[in-house]
């Protein structure tokens, strides 16, 4: 027997239908004995692209921001949080003096030996971003104009799941959200 989902979000409505459970409700599961199976990994990254795409579709529109954060020399893993940790305070701090609504989603990830951030945030000023971020380069891009941002979330999140495999960190959050983000 199958269930029917609609998510709205955005301009997108997505319908999904899934198996109903077959487990009656108020049994306990087995404790964890193995590791993650590939195939349950890639499950798990398939419907962690599927979330981010309703998250992007119901809170970003076409002209908002993609932003590549980098950095002149490479940071320890703790230091590039912690830099990243005072960029999103410097700049909602900014955006809040000049009354623009800030929404992000960060994804961290490593090409190579290089750790570096996407953020897809909405249409700020590119002087105030410049001036909160000092510790490398900052690149950005428009949101293109088709309101399905799959292919978007596909690309970061791909990146992201290598970084933590690297960790071992399989079963971490691969994306970092605002709190004024919709969740459809």
């Amino acid at each position: 027997m199958y269930t029917r989902i609609t998510y709205i979000a955005g301009k997108t409505i997505v319908r999904q239908e899934r198996m109903k459970r077959n487990v009656s409700r108020g049994q306990k599961r087995q404790p964890k004995t193995k590791l993650t199976a590939e195939k349950v990994w890639q499950n798990n990254l398939r419907y962690a692209i599927f979330r981010l795409t309703l998250i992007l579709n119901a809170n970003f529109v076409p002209g908002d921001l993609l932003l590549t954060l980098t950095y002149a020399s490479e940071p320890s893993k703790f230091e590039a949080e912690k830099m990243l940790r005072k960029f999103h305070r410097d700049l909602r701090r900014e955006c809040k003096k000049a009354g623009v609504d800030f929404k992000r989603v960060t994804v961290t990830e490593r090409c190579g030996a290089r750790l570096h951030h996407h953020i897809v945030c909405s249409n700020i000023p590119f002087a105030i971003i410049r001036k909160c971020w000092p510790h490398g380069t900052v690149f950005h891009k428009p949101l293109w104009d088709y309101p399905n941002y799959a292919d978007l979330a596909s690309y970061l999140l791909k990146q992201a799941a290598a970084l933590h495999m690297e960790d071992g960190d399989i079963s971490k959050k691969r994306y970092t959200t605002s709190r004024n983000i919709i969740l459809p």
